[in-house]
């Protein structure tokens, strides 16, 4: 009977001691779950600030390519606007030319007239 009662004490100590464990295991248990919730709520956080920071990004981008264009166009108007100014000062040149020509023709018609 005292090793039945010893085998007895000794299973009720490991009993104990298993209860103990499980006791620590199961406060690990919660901790841990308090640690992924708290991760998991940064995570969101996080997420959400890349989502607002990508919606910044795709404005700016828009914004880019808009004035790229912008200044594809102005540039565009600037080279026509230079090719008119050319032609334009051609034309100008020729009419002066003319005009020299012209003025010569005058004096000399001027000079056999007298």
């Amino acid at each position: 009977l005292t090793a039945a009662a010893a085998l007895s004490e000794q299973q009720a100590g490991r009993v104990a001691d298993l209860e103990g464990a499980l006791r620590q295991l199961e406060e690990r248990v919660k901790e841990q779950r308090a640690v992924a919730t708290a991760a998991e709520a940064r995570s969101a956080a996080l997420q959400a600030e890349v989502v607002h920071g990508n919606g910044h990004i795709d404005r700016l981008s828009a914004d880019l390519r808009a004035e790229k264009e912008r200044s594809r166009r102005k540039a565009a108007i600037v080279a026509r606007q230079e090719e008119e100014l050319a032609a334009q000062s051609e034309a100008l040149a020729e009419a002066l030319r003319e005009l020299s020509s012209l003025t010569s023709a005058l004096e000399r018609a001027r000079s056999d007239a007298e």
